[in-house]
Formats: structure tokens, C-alpha cells, sequence
């Protein structure tokens, strides 16, 4: 199912997210990120819950990183720009700080709309 990236929440918002920075995503939910870690042994993979919707550890370095912009009032949702150069502006919208970077971060590297895994349909559409 395509769905558009301004219209993601909760996991699959967190899932693209995790795609957008090129990590290896196991779908969920809760979503999980796969990391190689080195041994004497050999190579052995351990997953992590990957939550950036609401974990600002997670989310805020790319907020610095991508140099998103956050504005927000009360009653008002929050809005995050980047700037892509030229006349390019990218905004999005959230109910929190870290809702709106997420989803203008993904649109930005991911395009308006994308595919969502099997796992993913039902949680990751606004109601």
C-alpha cells in the first residue's frame, strides 16, 4: 500500500525514518534496527527498539544534522522546514516537535509517498 509521508505516525513513521538514514530495519511494531557488532568470534547482529518519534537521543542529531527548523505555538500543530537549496523548501506537520522533523526528514530524503511493509499497513495511517 502506498501511503503519503505526511500521513505517517508511530512505527511506520519510525520505520521510515530508519530508512531514510540507511539502517537495516526490522518491522514491527515496535520497530528494531539491526546492528553488526565485531568478536573474536566472528560477526553477531543484535537489534535495538528504534523509537525517534519520541526519543529526542534519536531524533534530535538529525534535527542539527539536517538543519530542520522547528516552529510551534500552542493550538497550532508544529511545523519543520529544511531548506534543500534554490527555491526548495520542504515542510511538514506534527502534533509534536519530533512527529514533524520525522516526517519532513523522510519526505525529504524518501519523496512524498512510499511503500509500507505487510507489518506496517494498519498503525502507520492517521485515523
Amino acid at each position: 500500500m502506498v501511503i503519503k509521508t505526511a500521513e505517517l505516525i508511530g512505527p511506520a513513521l519510525d520505520w521510515a525514518v530508519a530508512r531514510a538514514e540507511g539502517k537495516k530495519v526490522l518491522a514491527g511494531p515496535p520497530i528494531r534496527v539491526a546492528s553488526i557488532y565485531k568478536c573474536q568470534a566472528g560477526d553477531y547482529e543484535v537489534s535495538k527498539p528504534y523509537s525517534p518519534t519520541t526519543d529526542w537521543a534519536i531524533m534530535g542529531p538529525i534535527i542539527d544534522r539536517e538543519n530542520i527548523n522547528l516552529i510551534w505555538s500552542e493550538g497550532y500543530p508544529v511545523k519543520a522546514t529544511i531548506y534543500r537549496g534554490g527555491h526548495v523548501w520542504i515542510d511538514s506537520f506534527g502534533e509534536t516537535p519530533l512527529i514533524a522533523a520525522a516526517r519532513c526528514y523522510v519526505t525529504s530524503k524518501l519523496g512524498l509517498e512510499g511503500e509500507l511493509p505487510e507489518e506496517l499497513k494498519i498503525v502507520g495511517q492517521k485515523a
